[in-house]
């Protein structure tokens, strides 16, 4: 006995972060996209000039924030 089974096609909901990453870094606190980098701190290029560390500003809430180096 074989059955014949129907097969439906599985539609899986993306919500907008999963289909379009960000590939530009982004604010983490407002979101906005447009950031810029500036100059590590001293520590940090004293201390840690190892790590690929680059640190970012966004101007339009002022929060600044340090990334990993592999990423723009």
């Amino acid at each position: 006995m074989t059955a014949d089974l129907e097969e439906k096609p599985i539609i899986a909901v993306l919500n907008q972060r999963q289909v379009t990453p960000h590939r530009s870094p982004y604010c983490r606190k407002c979101g906005n996209q447009n950031i810029n980098r500036i100059p590590r701190g001293r520590f940090v290029k004293m201390f840690l000039f190892w790590l690929p560390l680059k640190k970012y500003i966004c101007y339009r809430c002022h929060h600044k924030t340090y990334r990993w180096g592999s990423r723009h």
